[in-house]
């Protein structure tokens, strides 16, 4: 490393984790050779700006002791002041339009918003600080966008899209517009007579919705003088206030340094602070048989194809395993062929128990394997109930279905001869389908009433109740378990062992003539 490396640093930036010589830091942890290590670079780089820009301190200079993100527009403004920088900008990476051209930044008249308004800046701060966003990765990137984001070129001249209303001649741009719909969706079913797609008459016209209006249902704003009906109005203020603010919206994660942003920003200039949002859950892009989708390779698959090949649960199946958060997930053909089998197989399994039910052990659930059973289920309930709340689907199946199914397997197995539960049968039938639901609404239905027999819909049947789990207990039986299988094994290793011939003895004479 020491070819690599000039002889002398000068540290002007101390971020924690990697000190005040982070690049050598890195690289001698990733064991960075030379600039041809091109992936362990892109790692290296990915470590520590994102890190050096939220949480790195300048420790030289003028602006020793400021956070780097606050110290970085300073400098910026010192140079410019000085006239020994200028502005320049390109794309932060090599662009290519559809035509196949590499597009270069253009220097056109624009019209801008100033996000980075301090005082604007300051309130989709606060109301940042206050969302859940599900993950940290999520959240540094909302902090490092709201760190940079200055002026955004807000308009276009060209395609699709609402004119903006001071020069039109001008289009908002996409990313800048819709991003307040989601408080237009509270109220679009009566301004479209309840269809979705605008293809009726609506009873309210375009002009008809005013500012005054607009600042009526959303801002709280004063009684407007309009000719629409009073309790039309009053219904949209009622519908708005019902539904907003939001508490979450599923978006990807390459829209966090645009789109999302501006949506915060957006919401905390024109709305109250009670009526801001709650939470964001980014999630990846959607890798198919771990290689990137794409057309021209035919590694491409629409939702219409995958139900048509997989069937609708099963493709929701695959998807809930592909993976959760920021990472991009993977939907796997195995596994959507795999969960047609699996499911198919779990409904057999379930129509076996119910005829043969009346041979099943009945009375309380006394026995320790019953106990293990039933404390299994409780667990599955809370663990579940938890990952849905989080949005980890992939989490979600793996305790409410998988894991539950090892464990109603151990269970049949450690009963033996005297039989499982009739009692705990139907309850973990009930449970796995109850917790399966989200997932495999089709297949759930079809258990819950053609072979449960049971009223109604199992996605009005709410979540099932469960008592605390015994944790020691759990742990009791994995020792047991774990025991059980190393002396099988030794068991085995012993009988494996007897039945080989001593070195030089004469082998077992044979049956036979």
């Amino acid at each position: 490393m020491s070819g690599f490396f000039p002889s002398r640093f000068i540290p002007i930036i101390n971020i924690p984790e990697f000190g005040d010589k982070s690049a050598e830091k890195v690289c001698v942890d990733l064991k960075i050779k030379s600039q041809n290590d091109k992936e362990k670079l892109a790692e290296a780089k990915r470590m520590t700006y994102l890190k050096g820009f939220t949480d790195g301190t300048m420790i030289v200079g003028e602006f020793n002791g400021r956070k780097v993100q606050e110290a970085k527009p300073l400098i910026k403004n010192k140079l410019l002041e000085e006239r020994t920088a200028i502005l320049y900008s390109e794309p932060e990476k090599k662009v290519m339009s559809r035509s196949g051209d590499e597009c270069v930044v253009a220097l056109t008249d624009q019209w801008c918003i100033t996000y980075g308004e301090a005082e604007w800046k300051q309130k989709a701060e606060r109301c940042l600080e206050n969302m859940n966003t599900f993950s940290a990765e999520t959240r540094n990137g909302f902090e490092h966008t709201l760190g940079w984001l200055n002026q955004w070129a807000c308009s276009r001249s060209f395609g699709l899209g609402t004119r903006i209303p001071w020069d039109e001649q001008f289009l908002v741009e996409s990313l800048s517009d819709s991003t307040l719909y989601m408080a237009y969706y509270t109220i679009a079913h009566l301004l479209q007579n309840g269809n979705m797609y605008g293809n009726e008459v609506a009873s309210i016209r375009p002009e008809q919705m005013t500012d005054d209006v607009w600042d009526y249902v959303f801002c709280n704003g004063p009684a407007p003088k309009s000719d629409i009906p009073p309790a039309l109005l009053s219904k949209m203020k009622q519908e708005f206030e019902y539904w907003y603010p939001f508490d979450i919206r599923v978006s990807g994660k390459d829209l966090v340094q645009n789109h999302l942003t501006f949506c915060i920003y957006n919401h905390t200039a024109l709305l109250p602070e009670h009526h801001w949002p709650r939470g964001f859950r980014c999630n990846g892009h959607l890798m198919l048989n771990s290689e990137k989708m794409s057309k021209s390779t035919g590694n491409f698959r629409t939702l219409r194809q995958a139900i048509e090949e997989f069937s609708s649960d099963a493709t929701r199946f695959a998807l809930a395993d592909a993976g959760d958060g920021m990472d991009d997930a993977n939907f796997v053909f195995e596994t959507a062929n795999a969960a047609i089998l699996r499911l198919t197989k779990e409904i057999a399994w379930m129509e076996e128990v119910i005829a043969v039910e009346s041979s099943l052990r009945v009375g309380p659930s006394s026995s320790y394997a019953d106990r293990v059973f039933a404390n299994e289920m409780n667990i599955a309930v809370k663990e579940t109930e938890k990952s849905y709340d989080a949005f980890m689907f992939r989490d979600a199946l793996k305790s409410g279905f998988c894991d539950l199914q090892l464990a109603r397997d151990e269970y049949r197995l450690s009963c033996g001869a005297t039989g499982m539960n009739r009692d705990l049968l139907w309850r973990f039938m009930e449970v796995q389908t109850r917790l399966i639901t989200p997932i495999c609404p089709h297949y759930a239905e079809h258990v819950w009433q053609k072979i449960l027999k049971k009223e109604g819909f199992a996605i009005k049947a709410g979540w099932p109740i469960a008592e605390t789990p015994d944790p020691t207990l759990r742990i009791a039986n994995k020792y047991l378990q774990d025991s059980i299988i190393l002396m099988r094994k030794l068991l085995q290793k012993q009988e494996s062992g007897s039945k080989k011939p001593k070195k030089g003895a004469a082998p077992p004479p044979s049956e036979g003539k």
